[in-house]
């Protein structure tokens, strides 16, 4: 269920690129695996603010809604990251929430419960945002610069990070949708486990792509791209509080 967006994410940048650039850059990639000599360039963390698609590098519109619409968010994130970031993140947690009211648990537009998805975009804007980017920062201070970078920053991530901010994020929603902190506590002993299991099977590949192949300054889209599936099954898990044996369905 949450494989799909990742499929789409890859396909939004890799149309950025022209084939003769994607061939450069798995040639790089490659190489690099062979030549113990080669580095990647490192970027001063000043100009990571601003890394995004070159204009030049953007594709044309001629006429299409889908590639003008693009290109007016590439400007928009060139003048505006933070802003731009912050209200992607919140968009897509909110459209999760929406989706996993309506497909998952087929509620009508009538019977939505608005203030879950209110509270999923308030904590994605206010709690999973900051933390994610602030976490996107200390790795590109953290992890050097090699050939074998990325696999670090996801070795990382998926290790040390994800364990713990998605413990967190359970233990938070379960206390603003649930009945307090013993509830919250209850559902991180029946869903933690299961949630990880199902994030090992969409994220590091995911965040392979977003560490070697997407500039910075995109990497929030992508990542919001790709968990908007995942927002899904988030969702279904704390509104419903089953986990493991009691009913979470699988990534």
């Amino acid at each position: 269920m949450v494989s799909l967006p990742l499929f789409w994410s890859a396909k939004i940048v890799l149309l950025q690129k022209s084939p003769r650039h994607i061939a450069n850059v798995l040639g790089r990639f490659h190489s690099g695996l062979r030549n113990p000599g080669l580095r990647q360039i490192q970027v001063p963390l000043r100009t990571l603010s601003k890394m995004t698609a070159a204009p030049e590098a953007r594709p044309p519109a001629n006429g299409n809604a889908i590639v003008r619409f693009w290109n007016g968010y590439l400007r928009f994130t060139d003048a505006y990251p933070l802003r731009t970031q912050g209200l992607t993140a919140v968009i897509f947690a909110g459209l999760g929430n929406f989706i996993s009211q309506t497909v998952v648990e087929k509620r009508s537009l009538r019977t939505l419960d608005w203030n879950s998805i209110i509270k999923f975009m308030v904590i994605g804007g206010t709690v999973t945002f900051p933390i994610i980017r602030s976490w996107f920062w200390t790795l590109e201070r953290i992890v050097k610069p090699s050939r074998f970078a990325a696999v670090k920053k996801v070795l990382i991530d998926q290790l040390l990070f994800a364990p713990v901010f998605l413990a967190s994020f359970i233990l938070l929603m379960g206390c603003v949708e649930g009945t307090g902190w013993e509830d919250a506590k209850e559902r991180l002993s029946h869903d933690w486990v299961n949630v990880m299991m199902s994030n090992y099977q969409l994220w590091p590949a995911a965040q392979f792509i977003n560490f070697y192949f997407v500039p910075f300054n995109q990497r929030i889209l992508f990542g919001s791209l790709v968990s908007l599936g995942w927002n899904v099954y988030l969702a279904f898990v704390v509104r419903q509080g089953t986990g493991g044996s009691r009913g979470i369905p699988k990534a």
